[in-house]
Order: structure tokens, then sequence, then C-alpha cells
């Protein structure tokens, strides 16, 4: 996997690096194209290739969560040395509100999810912590720009059909709904630009057989310095990365490293970063990701929906 490989990533998923989604149901190798400075067909290329070759995934709809009642927060939990990866993944997934969990190399275990409350983020950082046996969690909430507006029955339809649909084609899912392609994308660029949607990267990081997948985790001196030390450390990993997470209380970066030696020369850069007050990088081992708590939040806010506004195809 090259520089462009994990360009044509980040703007699917990100539009860069702190946006959200690409404008489109089907990926727009055009608008890519003129973006990246590559020919249409080699960003279809390359594209294709990544999903050909299992890496690449599906491009799964997230909701905003404030629209559905929650809160999004991140655990990044060490375990024993001597813990069985595998069986500790299959539990976790199991948690109710679990997203993502990411297995290392070493003793890290990521987790992404959903909750309600205080109230309930407590109860599953202590369920998380009974289930490992944590030597140690770190946890951040997971700020969501807010959703600036208003969702109508029909908006929540187009959600679902979205949601349930990978690929995604706008022919197929305007049939399903009963509009136009054309209103379709109408749409879907509304929900989009009012950040009442964005799309997640989905990898299987088995796949990849051209480097490792490397999370490196960073906290701050203070919150004063931390706006700069972000913006070096955007432009010193930026031809590798794939995800960038600004959270509350720690910042998440996902690099694509062509090997060990990189990945150490890459954590010592970014604890050169002025205003960097540790930061560890952990390669990932597995990575699972699970959809239905908010496929299920959405037939829930559906239904809401529904009996305020029977008649409504708005």
């Amino acid at each position: 996997m090259d520089e462009l490989d994990i360009r044509i990533l980040r703007e699917l998923t990100q539009g860069g690096h702190e946006g959200l989604a690409w404008g489109e149901i089907d990926p727009s190798y055009r608008a890519l194209s003129r973006k990246l400075g590559a020919s249409v067909g080699t960003v279809r290329d390359r594209v294709v290739k990544m999903s050909s070759s299992g890496f690449l995934k599906v491009f799964p709809i997230q909701v905003n969560p404030a629209l559905l009642g929650l809160y999004m927060g991140s655990l990044a939990v060490d375990v024993p040395h001597t813990s069985p990866k595998k069986e500790l993944l299959e539990k976790l997934v199991l948690i109710d509100g679990m997203l993502i969990v990411a297995t290392h190399v070493g003793t890290l275990i990521g987790l992404i999810f959903y909750y309600e409350d205080e109230k309930e983020l407590e109860r599953k950082i202590k369920l998380v912590e009974k289930v490992c046996g944590a030597t140690g969690m770190k946890f951040t909430k997971i700020p969501y720009p807010r959703c600036s507006i208003k969702l109508s029955k029909r908006d929540w339809e187009v959600i679902r059909a979205l949601q349930a649909v990978s690929p995604r084609s706008a022919r197929f899912l305007s049939k399903r709904l009963g509009i136009s392609a054309r209103t379709l994308k109408r749409r879907t660029k509304r929900l989009i630009d009012g950040m009442a949607v964005s799309t997640i990267l989905s990898i299987e990081a088995h796949a990849l057989n051209t480097g490792v997948i490397g999370n490196i985790l960073v906290t701050y001196d203070r919150k004063d310095v931390r706006a700069d030390a972000d913006r070096e450390l955007l432009r010193a990993l930026d031809s590798r990365l794939l995800f960038v997470g600004l959270w509350t209380d720690f910042s998440l970066f996902t690099a694509v490293l062509p090997s060990i030696h990189a990945a150490s020369e890459t954590l010592e850069t970014v604890k050169n970063v002025g205003g960097v007050a540790s930061a560890r990088l952990d390669l990932m081992h597995d990575r699972v990701e699970v959809y239905s708590t908010l496929s299920e939040a959405v037939e829930r806010k559906l239904k809401s929906v529904q009996t305020a506004e029977p008649s409504a195809h708005k």
C-alpha cells in the first residue's frame, strides 16, 4: 500500500484529515481524481484492488449519536500478556453498544462504543475491566459535530436504507425507496453536509500484506498547546495516516507503516513534537466491527418518528 492508496482511503472516509464523509452514495472517482491529482482510472483501479484483496471491506454509515440519544466513547485497555486475545475479543463484541474492538500485538485492546448516560458508561467500563482483567485503562469521550438540520421521516428511511445495503448503489436504493436517484443523492448530501451521518473506515487488518497498521495514542501537556501539537502531528504523519481521531482526552492516529523499524521511527517523531506528554504505538492484530447497535437504534427512532409523523414523506 502506497501513499496514493492511503490518501484515497482517507478522502473516502474523512474528507482528508478531519472532515466527515464523501458526498456521494457511490464513490465519486472523478472528484477524487481531481483532488488527488491522479487519473479516474487509477483511482478506480486502486479502490477495486483494495476491495478485492479483502483489506477494504465496506463504507458503513454512522449516524450522529446525538440524534439517537447516545454518546460515543473510546477505551484503551491494557490486559495481561498471557490473556487470550481471541477469547477476549469474542466476549467484548457482545457488550451492548459496542462498535469496534481492536486487538494489538502487545497488551492493548482498543474499544469504541455507545452509551446513553454517565451511569451506563460507568457500568460498561466496570464490565470491560472485569472481562479483560485490565491492568490499566484510559477513557475519552468522542466528540461529534452538532447536527444542523431537522430530520424527517423520509430522512430516517434513507438512513435505514443506507445502513442496510453495502455496497450502496444509488439506482438500487432509489428504487427501494421509491424516489429518483437524483433525489436520493440530494438527500444523502444534505444528511452529510448537515452532520447527520458519516462513514466509517471498515478494514481487515490481516489482509494488508505490504506493511503494518499502527495505532498511535497521544496525550498532551496542556489544553492550550494541543491545537499546535495536533497540527504538527498531522504534518509529520500525513503520508501514512488512515484515520485521525482528535478526541477529548487523547488523540488516536491510525497509520500504515512499511516496517517495524518505520514504526519505531514514527513513534520517536511523535514523542518529539512539542506539547506531547506521552505517546504509544501499538501494532493492530485484529479488528471486529459491530453495526447492529446502530441499526437497532435507527429502527427505534424511525418507529417513534412514524408515530409522530404518520403521513409524512417530506
